[in-house]
């Protein structure tokens, strides 16, 4: 019951994207006082071990919650941990760190180096920043990330590659009730591309995901801005790259069409491994 003790209080711990202090607060405390040293790079990334020349195996979570999770409102049963629906629970990633955290309370771990990430939820943030030294030592050790939903014993040994696409349409505005004609309805223009993107699974080894559509403005006025969030997944990367080529020809003809301007930046987050 003790690791269940555990993970409420880390719960109750707010740790959104880049503001993840308390939790590394927390933890900081809670490892050097069994002993571990720790070594902290600029980011904010962390490593605990006690014999560096001994460790043969690093577990690893990330801090960071969505942003659903930062007051989470906590219930539980008999079987299961759950929320009033209002909120994120935060189990991803706290229930690695709570099992992290006992390991080291309950076992001597003088062979085991314990990894800790900022900022995974916003695309790894954390450790496609991190500092290399960080590292440095454990060239010989066998990496675990704790951080995936499954039966006890599975390994996940394959990973997405993973693309963000932002659309950003620019219309033309125009009062609404006196001269609609004489605009370019971004809102418009950009629904029409929203339609067209492919959703959930475009094929079996890719999956797809429009994250936000923001468009702030008056109803008497044409709309201008409208903007855009897309992600793009895959288990291959070369495919990964053909489905974006194929999206973005497709959204810029819609735009085209309908005589508006379309922006589109694209961010390799990270590679299929």
């Amino acid at each position: 019951m003790l690791r269940y003790s555990l993970f409420r209080e880390l719960v109750n711990i707010s740790s959104p994207s880049l503001k993840e202090e308390s939790i590394s607060l927390f933890i900081k405390a809670y490892l050097t006082n069994l002993g571990f040293i720790y070594r902290e790079d600029s980011f904010g990334n962390l490593l605990f071990f006690k014999a560096l020349e001994s460790v043969e195996n690093c577990l690893v979570a990330h801090m960071d919650t969505v942003e659903g999770a930062n007051v989470a409102h906590l219930m539980e049963d008999e079987e299961r941990f759950f929320t009033d629906k209002t909120t994120a629970l935060g189990a991803d990633d706290k229930c690695a760190i709570a099992v992290m955290l006992e390991l080291a309370k309950e076992c001597s771990c003088d062979n085991v180096a314990f990894l800790f990430f900022i900022g995974e939820e916003i695309g790894l943030y954390g450790s496609s920043h991190m500092d290399k030294a960080l590292l440095e030592g454990l060239e010989d050790s066998l990496f675990f990330v704790l951080d995936a939903e499954g039966e006890i014993g599975t390994i996940i040994n394959e990973a997405v590659g993973k693309s963000r696409i932002t659309f950003t349409c620019h219309g033309k505005a125009s009062h609404a009730g006196f001269a609609p004609e004489k605009g370019i309805n971004a809102i418009r223009v950009l629904s029409q591309i929203a339609l067209e993107l492919p959703q959930g699974r475009p094929d079996e080894i890719s999956t797809c995901n429009i994250g936000s559509f923001i468009a702030e403005g008056s109803t008497n006025v044409v709309s201008s801005l409208a903007k855009l969030t897309f992600e793009l997944r895959s288990l291959d990367d070369s495919n990964r790259k053909k489905l974006e080529e194929k999206i973005i020809k497709k959204s810029q003809e819609i735009a085209q069409d309908s005589l508006a301007l379309l922006d589109v930046k694209v961010e390799d987050l990270y590679k299929h491994y």
